[in-house]
């Protein structure tokens, strides 16, 4: 549902980014998807749960740990890597409406 293009940097075949998504609110069910991914790469973390106004999912491909509120969740899927210049990052949900932000971080990696 939202698609932002970010040109990575660095000389290293991928970069780890570490996301976290806040929810700040949302309608529809509770029981809900968010997946972050690569569009590039087709590379998506899918977690699915009951969800609470206010939660921070964090996907953390450094420590290839996904976890709600800073403790570790089941997830489907493949935690994203980005190669180096242009990707897409990608941010989806099941909700019928929603109020969420992200911020994406990491450290360039090079060879």
């Amino acid at each position: 549902q939202r698609a932002d293009n970010y040109t990575f940097l660095g000389t290293a075949p991928y970069q780890r980014p570490i996301a976290t998504i806040t929810l700040s609110s949302y309608s529809g069910n509770s029981l809900g998807t968010i997946t972050f991914g690569n569009q590039n790469s087709g590379q998506a973390t899918s977690i699915t749960r009951i969800w609470t106004f206010g939660e921070i999912l964090t996907v953390d491909p450094v420590q290839r740990k996904v976890s709600v509120n800073g403790l570790e969740v089941a997830f489907s899927g493949a935690i994203p890597e980005f190669a180096g210049g242009l990707q897409t990052l990608t941010y989806q949900d099941t909700f019928t409406t929603r109020v969420f932000s992200y911020l994406v971080t990491y450290n360039v990696l090079y060879l």
